[in-house]
């Protein structure tokens, strides 16, 4: 197998600050901060939920009539397993500048900025989950949150027009929010791409007048305007999605096997193969439980 290094581009070794290594940096699994982590899954599991309803009545007279209805339903979240596998050599580096931090002695050998790797490939793994939660994998087998929602007939939708501003793909969405989405006693998020959500700000912020207070573009998230039990969020993982999702924490679930098993390593220097390699193993899988209490904002095409 070939080696994950890939030094082409690397001149042979000159002396440089070899203490240092600048990284990308981790932005974390951002959507796990809005959405409900189930735990423990191996494959799939039921999410048991109930609806219930009441009649009042009169009560001025005797008697018993029981009326109204309590309905369990269950819906699944199927999790699917999924791996990294990453292998380097360490002789790729000997003519590079990293070869100051290389050791490669018989037992004693160490990879250079062993923790930066670590770190980077977190970033990494992080960006490529967040993807996968919102819009799935058709060679893992996960179909993701807009993918399923496409497909249910429960779910609400709305087709802002073609060259729709943020402002109206917004808009569009919240209008469309189900009274029951607040009942739940959460926010209720509008989950969008980081572009449709910088474009959002900057309508917002040409709004008129002195007395209105500018949007720092910066913000994780913000509240949409008149109504604090509703915040717009900009995730990666949306990227490519040209439309909005809203729906709140309890709604929507990502099933795993160990909480935060994305970031759990192993990792190693393998006698066999001469090689550093690296493992990460963990379960992914999302599902909702109120279909109704979902909006799914596609913007149409031209």
């Amino acid at each position: 197998m070939a080696s994950a290094f890939n030094v082409q581009a690397l001149p042979e070794y000159i002396h440089n600050k070899a203490d240092e290594l600048l990284i990308r940096a981790s932005l974390g699994l951002k959507t796990l901060d809005y959405i409900s982590v189930r735990p423990n899954i191996k494959h799939k599991e039921a999410l048991n939920y109930l609806n219930s309803t009441v009649v009042f009545q009169d009560g001025s007279t005797c008697g018993f009539n029981p009326q109204g209805t309590d309905v369990f339903t269950q819906r699944y979240i199927e999790v699917k397993p999924i791996k990294i596998n990453k292998e380097w050599c360490p002789r790729d580096l000997q003519k590079t500048w990293l070869n100051q931090q290389l050791l490669i002695a018989a037992g004693r050998e160490t990879l250079p900025f062993e923790d930066k790797i670590i770190e980077n490939n977190q970033s990494e793994i992080d960006k490529q989950l967040e993807t996968l939660i919102w819009q799935g994998s058709t060679t893992l087998g996960i179909s993701g949150f807009i993918p399923q929602m496409t497909a249910d007939t429960g779910v609400i939708k709305v087709a802002p027009a073609a060259g729709s501003t943020s402002t109206q793909i917004i808009d569009a969405t919240y209008a469309a929010i189900p009274d029951s989405a607040f009942d739940r006693g959460d926010v209720v998020h509008i989950f969008v791409n980081p572009t449709l959500f910088h474009k959002y700000i900057q309508e917002q912020n040409a709004i008129c007048c002195a007395n209105r207070n500018i949007i720092d573009a910066a913000s994780d998230s913000i509240e949409y305007l008149g109504d604090s039990r509703v915040r717009i969020v900009p995730l990666r993982g949306l990227i490519g999605f040209n439309g909005a999702v809203a729906g709140s924490r309890p709604n929507l679930v990502y099933g795993t096997d160990i909480e935060d098993s994305e970031s759990i390593y192993d990792f190693w220097y393998s006698k066999d193969t001469r090689m550093f390699r690296l493992e990460v193993l963990f379960n992914a899988g999302t599902q909702y439980i109120w279909p109704d209490e979902l909006v799914l904002a596609t913007v149409a095409t031209a």
